[in-house]
Formats: structure tokens, C-alpha cells, sequence
């Protein structure tokens, strides 16, 4: 199962703003702004990918290479989903088909499951690589949704790779704070709970 953004938010759209980051690094000055919104981003992608909550509201193409057997669900490990836009799929000849979303469950629980509604079975697809795309709406619309252990561990990370610039640190010993930006991470990663 793999997972493509199609739709990016402008910083104007985030939930953390270059604001909250300056804040939290206590820096009052404008001329690094272009720099700590790319930490930002990077922090903000650094969480997306390991925790598979979506900050920002985008949109996403899950691709597989076929359908579950004798019915299974589908997982989406990402999460929140706000909307399954279309299921598309080879059939058995090759054609490009639509799977008709009301011949579909969907539960928008964590992680967002996908199952044939009742007396329905999923299609059978070519043999063929990515066979079946998904494309939801997935992330936050708004800031107090976001957990605060998100928004926290986003924080630090943006404050570490401002205040550590390079990868590799000479002449000092360091350690990594305990209970910092991964605890937080780890706290938040979504589970297959099926």
C-alpha cells in the first residue's frame, strides 16, 4: 500500500504557523523567516510520515495492487480522513473502472476502514501493479482538533533543526533530552488494530 499527496497547504493554510515556531524559539527578528518555515515543514513532514496524522487537510492517492480477499477491509493509515473522493480499478481485462462508493462501508474511525457493503463483494482486478487507487481528503481543519502532542513535538523538532544545523556537532557532548519529540510521536503513531 502506498500513499501519494496530491494537494500541498500554503503556509498561509497551516495549523502552525512561522509565528508559532518564533515563538516557541523565542526569536523576534525576520531575516531567518524563509529558513524556519522550511524547518517547519520538515518537522511537520517528519510527523505526518512516522505518526500518519495529517496536520493540514491535503489529498491523498493510496494505490494497491488489488483488492482485499473474500471481502476484507482496507486500512487507511492515515489519518483524519474527512472524505473518500473515488475508488478506482483495473478489472480482470484491464479497463479502467470506478467502484461506486455506495456499494462501499466506510468507517472513519483510526485508521479509516473501506469494506463491500452488506450482500456486495469487491471487484476482481488485473494482475497488475497498483491495480487499485484510492483518493481521500485526509488532515485537520482546525487547530484546536490538532492533538497537543502534535503540535508540541512539531515545535521541538523545528527548534532542533534551528539550533542544530548541521548533522554532525564537534566539540560538545549531547544527548537527546528523554520524554522529548519522539515520546510524543510514539504517543501519537496510529495502530493496526485489526
Amino acid at each position: 500500500m502506498n500513499y501519494n499527496r496530491l494537494t500541498f497547504p500554503s503556509a498561509e493554510n497551516s495549523l502552525i504557523k512561522l509565528e508559532d515556531v518564533k515563538k516557541h524559539l523565542r526569536i523576534l527578528h525576520d531575516t531567518e523567516d524563509a529558513l524556519i518555515q522550511g524547518y517547519l515543514d520538515t518537522a511537520v513532514f517528519h510527523y505526518e510520515n512516522f505518526t500518519g496524522r495529517i496536520v493540514n487537510l491535503s489529498t491523498f492517492k493510496c494505490t494497491l495492487d488489488h483488492f482485499p480477499n473474500a471481502g476484507k477491509m482496507v486500512e487507511l493509515m492515515r489519518y483524519p480522513v474527512k472524505e473518500i473522493k473515488e475508488i478506482k480499478y483495473a478489472d480482470a481485462a484491464g479497463a479502467d473502472q470506478t467502484f461506486a462508493l455506495a456499494s462501499c462501508r466506510i468507517d472513519y474511525s483510526e485508521p479509516s476502514r473501506l469494506a463491500p457493503a452488506l450482500n456486495k463483494s469487491w471487484p476482481v482486478t488485473a494482475p497488475v501493479l497498483a491495480a487499485v487507487t484510492i483518493t481521500f481528503d485526509c488532515g485537520y481543519v482546525d487547530a484546536t482538533k490538532l492533538r497537543p502532542s502534535a503540535r508540541q513535538a512539531i515545535l521541538m523538532m523545528a527548534g532542533h533543526f534551528y539550533n542544530n544545523r548541521e548533522s554532525v556537532v564537534v566539540g560538545r557532548v549531547t544527548n537527546e533530552v528523554p520524554y522529548s519529540a519522539q515520546l510524543l510521536m510514539d504517543n501519537d503513531k496510529i495502530s493496526n488494530r485489526f
